[in-house]
Protein backbone atom coordinates (compact mmCIF):
# COMPACT_ATOMS: atom_id res chain seq x y z
CA UNK A 1 0.00 0.00 0.00
CA UNK A 2 1.37 3.41 -0.91
CA UNK A 3 1.97 6.01 1.77
CA UNK A 4 -1.06 8.17 2.36
CA UNK A 5 -0.93 11.92 1.91
CA UNK A 6 -3.22 14.59 3.36
CA UNK A 7 -4.88 14.86 -0.07
CA UNK A 8 -5.47 11.10 -0.37
CA UNK A 9 -6.79 11.03 3.21
CA UNK A 10 -9.23 13.80 2.30
CA UNK A 11 -10.45 11.89 -0.77
CA UNK A 12 -10.78 8.73 1.32
CA UNK A 13 -12.93 10.46 3.96
CA UNK A 14 -15.19 12.11 1.39
CA UNK A 15 -15.61 8.74 -0.30
CA UNK A 16 -16.94 7.16 2.90
CA UNK A 17 -19.75 9.73 3.17
CA UNK A 18 -20.59 9.78 -0.55
CA UNK A 19 -20.69 6.00 -0.91
CA UNK A 20 -22.60 5.51 2.34
CA UNK A 21 -25.19 8.28 2.18
CA UNK A 22 -25.52 9.07 -1.53
CA UNK A 23 -25.12 5.55 -2.93
CA UNK A 24 -26.52 3.73 0.13
CA UNK A 25 -23.51 1.40 0.13
CA UNK A 26 -23.10 0.27 3.73
CA UNK A 27 -20.54 -2.37 2.76
CA UNK A 28 -18.04 0.36 1.84
CA UNK A 29 -17.31 0.37 5.57
CA UNK A 30 -15.49 -2.95 5.17
CA UNK A 31 -13.06 -1.32 2.77
CA UNK A 32 -12.58 2.12 4.31
CA UNK A 33 -12.97 1.67 8.07
CA UNK A 34 -10.53 -0.03 10.42
CA UNK A 35 -12.11 -3.03 12.17
CA UNK A 36 -12.01 -1.22 15.53
CA UNK A 37 -13.16 2.18 14.25
CA UNK A 38 -14.71 4.48 16.88
CA UNK A 39 -17.34 7.04 15.87
CA UNK A 40 -17.98 9.74 18.49
CA UNK A 41 -21.22 11.70 18.27
CA UNK A 42 -23.78 13.33 20.54
CA UNK A 43 -25.34 9.94 21.22
CA UNK A 44 -22.09 8.50 22.53
CA UNK A 45 -19.63 6.15 20.87
CA UNK A 46 -20.31 3.72 18.08
CA UNK A 47 -17.70 1.00 17.73
CA UNK A 48 -16.67 -1.19 14.83
CA UNK A 49 -17.70 -1.47 11.23
CA UNK A 50 -20.98 -3.15 12.11
CA UNK A 51 -21.79 -0.32 14.52
CA UNK A 52 -21.19 2.22 11.74
CA UNK A 53 -23.36 0.20 9.33
CA UNK A 54 -26.19 0.09 11.90
CA UNK A 55 -25.92 3.85 12.53
CA UNK A 56 -25.89 4.77 8.85
CA UNK A 57 -28.56 2.17 8.03
CA UNK A 58 -30.85 3.70 10.63
CA UNK A 59 -30.61 7.08 8.87
CA UNK A 60 -31.05 5.56 5.41
CA UNK A 61 -34.12 3.59 6.54
CA UNK A 62 -35.77 6.65 8.04
CA UNK A 63 -34.74 9.02 5.24
CA UNK A 64 -34.37 6.90 2.08
CA UNK A 65 -33.78 9.94 -0.13
CA UNK A 66 -31.05 11.26 2.17
CA UNK A 67 -28.33 13.05 0.25
CA UNK A 68 -25.12 14.56 1.52
CA UNK A 69 -23.04 17.40 0.09
CA UNK A 70 -19.49 18.05 1.23
CA UNK A 71 -19.00 21.83 1.27
CA UNK A 72 -15.32 21.77 2.11
CA UNK A 73 -12.58 19.48 3.30
CA UNK A 74 -9.28 20.23 5.01
CA UNK A 75 -6.49 17.78 5.71
CA UNK A 76 -3.38 17.87 7.85
CA UNK A 77 -1.24 14.76 8.11
CA UNK A 78 -3.55 11.94 9.33
CA UNK A 79 -6.56 14.20 10.15
CA UNK A 80 -9.33 15.34 7.83
CA UNK A 81 -12.11 17.81 8.60
CA UNK A 82 -15.27 17.82 6.48
CA UNK A 83 -18.11 20.33 6.57
CA UNK A 84 -21.20 18.76 5.06
CA UNK A 85 -24.93 19.32 4.56
CA UNK A 86 -27.59 16.66 4.33
CA UNK A 87 -31.25 16.62 3.37
CA UNK A 88 -33.90 13.96 3.39
CA UNK A 89 -37.59 13.15 3.76
CA UNK A 90 -38.81 11.14 6.75
CA UNK A 91 -40.65 8.40 4.86
CA UNK A 92 -39.50 5.42 6.91
CA UNK A 93 -39.34 4.53 10.58
CA UNK A 94 -36.51 6.34 12.35
CA UNK A 95 -35.49 5.43 15.88
CA UNK A 96 -38.96 4.15 16.67
CA UNK A 97 -40.81 7.10 15.13
CA UNK A 98 -43.06 6.24 12.18
CA UNK A 99 -42.84 8.21 8.96
CA UNK A 100 -44.02 11.83 9.18
CA UNK A 101 -43.31 12.89 5.60
CA UNK A 102 -41.39 15.88 6.98
CA UNK A 103 -38.16 17.14 5.43
CA UNK A 104 -35.02 17.73 7.42
CA UNK A 105 -31.80 19.45 6.59
CA UNK A 106 -28.74 19.28 8.74
CA UNK A 107 -25.17 20.43 8.60
CA UNK A 108 -22.16 19.24 10.46
CA UNK A 109 -18.46 18.86 10.90
CA UNK A 110 -16.76 15.50 10.99
CA UNK A 111 -13.14 15.05 11.99
CA UNK A 112 -11.50 11.84 10.77
CA UNK A 113 -8.26 10.22 11.94
CA UNK A 114 -6.68 7.78 9.53
CA UNK A 115 -3.95 5.22 10.02
CA UNK A 116 -2.52 2.50 7.78
CA UNK A 117 -4.93 3.37 4.99
CA UNK A 118 -8.11 3.10 7.05
CA UNK A 119 -10.35 5.44 9.03
CA UNK A 120 -9.64 4.70 12.70
CA UNK A 121 -11.73 7.35 14.43
CA UNK A 122 -14.41 9.96 13.66
CA UNK A 123 -15.86 12.83 15.68
CA UNK A 124 -19.19 14.30 14.55
CA UNK A 125 -20.87 17.59 15.45
CA UNK A 126 -24.29 18.00 13.82
CA UNK A 127 -26.84 20.81 13.80
CA UNK A 128 -30.22 19.14 13.28
CA UNK A 129 -31.77 18.93 16.72
CA UNK A 130 -34.52 21.49 16.06
CA UNK A 131 -35.57 19.79 12.87
CA UNK A 132 -35.58 16.36 14.50
CA UNK A 133 -37.71 17.76 17.32
CA UNK A 134 -40.18 19.04 14.73
CA UNK A 135 -40.50 15.46 13.50
CA UNK A 136 -40.92 14.38 17.14
CA UNK A 137 -37.77 12.27 16.84
CA UNK A 138 -35.50 12.31 19.89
Amino acid sequence: MSKSTPESNKDFSIRLYRETFDNHDLDIADELLAPGVVFHNAGGEIRGREGWKAFAGDWLSGFPDLSLTVDFAMADDDRVLLHWRGEGTHTGEFRGTPSTGGRISASGLTLFRLSSGRIEEMWDEVEAFGELQALTVT
